[in-house]
């Protein structure tokens, strides 16, 4: 596509068009790489206006997960050594949150690396999370995999909770290829059922898997298809256990591409940075200018943060954005 061209789909999207994948996949060939991201920031500002949300993460829990998904450090698969511990107290979670709020961070996400929440810890969850919105009413957010029916009712009518979180990673079929343990039907069945009880809805996407660009434009058009309200950009970091994942790092453009063709797919959902954010610590501000409104910030479920909070705000607001 030629400058004209990413103008025109751009303008059909302001008055209300839904881009498919055939005209997607044509704008992440564009040689305009430029007119590309600056429009997909015009879209940006258009549907998401200046407001920039910074998403604490709180691992309430931190063990192996069952699921045995080849392209993460946390599966029970992978070799990679992570500090793993049971499932935190109610000062230490008051604490943690209270933190993050003191510099701004308006909502906090309750995540689970094991993807199995008993009764007895969804009891914990609960009490956890009443207390934690009582005391500092930041925004709530849960990302605990495929609970049940009755689980997500208990999430919704016990708590404060507004957002579930459960990720689709990527296209259903190389998906299929990298997961056998939880089904991408299973997931997506979740986040309807989420859906119907009232949750928003947040779905993460992983960047570096040895996914093709037809494969990241799909699972676009599927989060739009779905009501995604929230979507996460991780891009894979080396120190994660990819001996099983025919993948090479994506370069700088394709990241800062994705992020702009998933701006033109979602133009009404905040597209956050999400971990893996030191791989693109060097085109940062440019993703910030790509359509990106939104960042995980603090631990961000990897070992550790890449910026302080502090330092996250003065970057956010020095591209003109309101924390």
């Amino acid at each position: 596509m030629d400058f004209a061209q990413i103008k025109e789909l751009k303008d059909k999207i302001f008055a209300g068009y839904q881009i498919n994948a055939e005209e997607a996949f044509a704008l992440s060939q564009t040689c305009n790489m430029e007119a590309l991201y600056y429009s997909a920031n015009q879209i940006r500002a258009k549907f998401k206006g200046r407001r920039f949300e910074m998403c604490g993460v709180l691992k309430v829990e931190q063990t192996k997960c069952i699921k045995d998904c080849k392209f993460c450090a946390y599966s029970q698969k992978s070799s990679t050594p992570i500090d793993e511990y049971g499932l935190m107290s109610e000062s230490e979670a008051l604490k943690q949150v209270t933190s993050s709020t003191e510099k701004n961070v308006k909502r906090s996400s309750l995540a689970s690396t094991s993807n199995n929440i008993t009764e007895e810890k969804l009891n914990h969850i609960i009490a956890l999370s009443k207390s934690i919105y009582e005391k500092t009413g930041v925004k709530l957010c849960a990302s605990f995999g495929n609970l049940s029916l009755e689980q997500l009712k208990r999430l919704r009518n016990e708590t404060d909770i507004t957002t579930y979180q459960c990720n689709l990673h990527t296209s259903m079929e190389l998906y299929k290829r990298l997961c056998t343990s939880c089904s991408y039907e299973q997931k997506i069945a979740t986040l309807r059922a989420a859906a119907e009880l009232g949750f928003n809805l947040c779905c993460g996407v992983v960047i570096g898997i040895g996914e093709s660009m037809e494969e990241r434009i799909a699972v676009a058009i599927k989060l739009r298809e779905i009501g995604i309200n929230i979507i996460p950009i991780h891009i894979i970091s080396p120190q994660n256990d990819l001996k099983t994942v025919e993948a090479t790092p994506a370069s700088s453009e394709e990241i800062l591409t994705t992020i702009a063709v998933y701006r033109f797919i979602n133009p009404r959902a905040d597209i956050r940075l999400g971990g893996g954010r030191g791989m693109i610590k060097i085109i940062e501000k440019e993703a910030l200018r790509a359509g990106i409104n939104g960042s995980t910030v603090g631990n961000m479920l990897t070992p550790e943060s890449v910026y302080e909070i502090d330092q996250d705000r003065e970057r956010f607001e020095n591209e003109g954005f309101i924390v």
